[in-house]
C-alpha cells in the first residue's frame, strides 16, 4: 500500500470513527414534541410506544375526540379520585368517559400542553409523570369563560394485548 493509500485509509476510518461517536451521542434518547427539555427517555420499544400513546392523548384531548381518547384507556380503567379512605367516588371506564363527554359539549376551544418528565416501566406496568397545561374556552348557557391550569400528574399504563392503555390517572 502507498503512503498516499495508507494516509486516505486512516483518514477514512478516523472519519467513520467520528461519524459513528456523533450518531451513537445524538441518538441515545427519543426525541418527542410532548418530552420535556429535561426528560431522558431511552430508545426501547416500550418507551416508544408509551411515548406515543402520550402523544395521541394530547392530540386527542385538543382535538375533543372522545373516541380516540376511549381508545387509549384500558377497559379496567379504575381512579379513586385521591381518596384511598373511601369508595364513592371511585369510578372506572364508562363514568370517566361519561365525564369527558360532559366536559367536551361544554368546551368551545382548547389548547393543550403535555410534556413527559419521566416513564418508569415496571414489567407490564408503567407509570408516567408528565407536566400538562391547557386553557380552555368553556360555556355553560350563555356564561362562557377562558379557564386554564397548569399541573404535574401521574398516569398509570398496563401493557395489554394491544398495547399500552391507561389504567388510572386521568
Amino acid at each position: 500500500m502507498t503512503a498516499h493509500a495508507l494516509r486516505t485509509a486512516r483518514f477514512g476510518a478516523a472519519l467513520l470513527a467520528v461519524l459513528f461517536a456523533v450518531s451513537a451521542c445524538g441518538g441515545r434518547y427519543i426525541e418527542s414534541p410532548v418530552l420535556a427539555d429535561s426528560a431522558k427517555i431511552s430508545k426501547t420499544d416500550d418507551h416508544y410506544d408509551i411515548v406515543r400513546l402520550m402523544e395521541e392523548y394530547a392530540r386527542a384531548l385538543e382535538a375533543l375526540d372522545l373516541t380516540a381518547i376511549g381508545e387509549l384507556v384500558s377497559a379496567d380503567y379504575y381512579e379513586n379520585a385521591g381518596t384511598t379512605d373511601r369508595t364513592e367516588d371511585d369510578y372506572g371506564y364508562s363514568q370517566l368517559m361519561e365525564v369527558f363527554e360532559t366536559l367536551i359539549a361544554h368546551i368551545e376551544d382548547i389548547r393543550v400542553d403535555v410534556k413527559v418528565l419521566e416513564i418508569d416501566i415496571d414489567d407490564d406496568r408503567a407509570d408516567v409523570m408528565y407536566d400538562y397545561s391547557y386553557n380552555m374556552l368553556f360555556a355553560i348557557d350563555d356564561a362562557r369563560r377562558w379557564e386554564n391550569e397548569r399541573n404535574i400528574d401521574r398516569v398509570q399504563l398496563r401493557n395489554e394485548i394491544d398495547g399500552w392503555r391507561i389504567i388510572s390517572g386521568l
